[in-house]
């Protein structure tokens, strides 16, 4: 059967008053702390991981229905055929970036659900012009969630079943992760005043604790990362560019590369 031109994704955990994921840690805790251990009690923590698991069901049953891109047909390039970018194509680029960077930079930020919004309807509309569908989601973020006190260096959190996204920290321009280049790169760049502070007070937690912390979350995500088939983090710097530039490069692709 042909899949249907537009999918809903319900998401409906991410529009709780409350992240679903602080419901389900919190929940037996309140309950028992209120009720004690008791048959209500039992009920009450059910209920609200039912709750949490029928939502995450059924976003997975409606994803089914996403037309997949085949990222080799259409741009060139997927996971398993990259060329590497050279180095110094990198360090050049980051200069022409620092440039319109200097130019075109402004303090003024948009709020976050509007910018959401927006990204998601940018989103949306470059699939569906490739699958010819249109996949509707959630374009809710949440400020604060549990994760915020046990982790308060953390930048964000993101629950891999409901979908359910929470950003702690507003890191502007960007977030680096090869520190040691961004920070020789950042220093040698005729930044303005204002950028330079900015991406300048990006960093890691300033803590033992906090730095080791993240060390280990960080090879969670990355040891997730491997087993759904991935290189790793280094997939959001590396192999990000990597992947634009043999896509900018190929001759077969389908796709037109954007504009430098």
């Amino acid at each position: 059967m042909s899949k249907p031109d537009e999918v809903r994704i319900a998401n409906r955990a991410t529009y709780w008053p409350v992240a679903p994921i602080d419901l389900v840690v919190g929940a037996p805790l309140v309950v028992r702390a209120l009720l004690g251990v008791t048959p209500l009690g039992r009920v009450v923590q059910a209920a609200v991981l039912g709750a949490y698991l029928a939502s995450a069901a059924r976003d997975w049953h409606d994803r089914r229905g996403i037309r997949r891109i085949d990222f080799r047909r259409e741009f060139g390039a997927d996971f398993h055929h990259l060329v590497p970018m050279p180095r110094e194509d990198r360090e050049a680029e980051v200069r022409t970036l620092t440039e319109r960077l200097n130019d075109e930079f402004v303090p003024q930020r948009r709020p976050r659900r509007e910018l959401a919004v927006e990204v998601d309807r940018h989103l949306t509309h470059y699939i569906a012009s490739i699958t010819g569908q249109r996949v509707r989601t959630s374009t809710e973020v949440r400020g604060f969630s549990l994760a915020k006190l046990a982790f308060p260096f953390a930048l964000g959190a993101c629950d891999a079943l409901s979908s359910d996204i929470a950003i702690f920290k507003d890191t502007g321009p960007l977030e680096p992760h090869q520190r040691g280049a961004f920070e020789r790169l950042a220093a040698a760049a005729p930044l303005r005043p204002e950028l330079g502070k900015v991406l300048g007070g990006l960093g890691p937690p300033a803590t033992k604790v906090g730095r080791g912390v993240e060390a280990g979350m960080r090879q969670v995500y990355h040891t997730r990362m491997r087993v759904t088939g991935q290189t790793g983090l280094s997939d959001y710097d590396l192999g990000f560019t990597n992947f634009l530039y043999t896509f900018e490069a190929s001759t077969t692709a389908r796709q037109t590369p954007p504009a430098a």
